[in-house]
């Protein structure tokens, strides 16, 4: 298998990377729930399971650079549905999905306090930026840090990011079982 895109179907690189950071966020995901519903604040289960939130999100957001830039700088596979409207669709559904992608690990970044310092990641209420944002704004952690996590927890993490994948596995089983097109085979893994 090619690690380059053709215009039939994806390459190794894109496959991985796709696959990767669903993985990332099934990861993030599960293991902020797991803080939020079966711990409490302060305790080492808490700690542990921030921590592999924070550290998948940051991984997640080195992946979706990549991404993005293997996606600008290559090929893209040609779309196999022929309906207009569908195609139109789908070029908004991943749009906005990439759009989410990108917005939700910079507000997860921007909204915390939490150190990762084994990954070199200060926070961000620790750095010169914040800093000076505060000093020139006149802006408290807690001012700034509300509509970030609102952002990141509240629209995206429990909303729209969980609507934009279900559309996204929606039209990937509509592709496959419906329209049986290949579109799906396409971005799995070859055996």
């Amino acid at each position: 298998m090619a690690y380059r895109n053709s215009t039939e179907t994806f390459g190794s690189v894109a496959k991985a990377l796709h696959w990767a950071i669903a993985g990332c966020f099934v990861i993030a995901y599960t293991s902020v729930y797991y803080a939020i519903a079966y711990t409490v604040d302060g305790q080492v289960a808490n700690d542990i399971a921030v921590q592999i939130h924070i550290t998948t999100g940051i991984v997640t957001a080195g992946l979706i650079l990549v991404r993005v830039y293997w996606r600008l700088s290559g090929i893209r596979p040609e779309v196999l549905v022929t309906n207009a409207n569908l195609k139109i669709a789908a070029q908004i559904s991943h749009a906005a999905l990439y759009a989410c992608m990108i917005v939700q690990p910079i507000t997860g970044y921007l909204g915390t306090f939490r150190d990762a310092d084994y990954l070199g990641v200060t926070n961000f209420g620790d750095t010169a930026l914040f800093a000076w944002i505060s000093t020139t704004f006149d802006i408290s952690w807690e001012a700034w840090e509300a509509p970030m996590d609102f952002i990141h927890r509240s629209v995206l993490g429990s909303k729209l990011l969980w609507m934009l994948i279900l559309v996204h596995v929606g039209a990937a089983l509509m592709h496959h079982f419906v329209w049986r097109d290949g579109t799906l085979v396409r971005m799995l893994p070859r055996r």
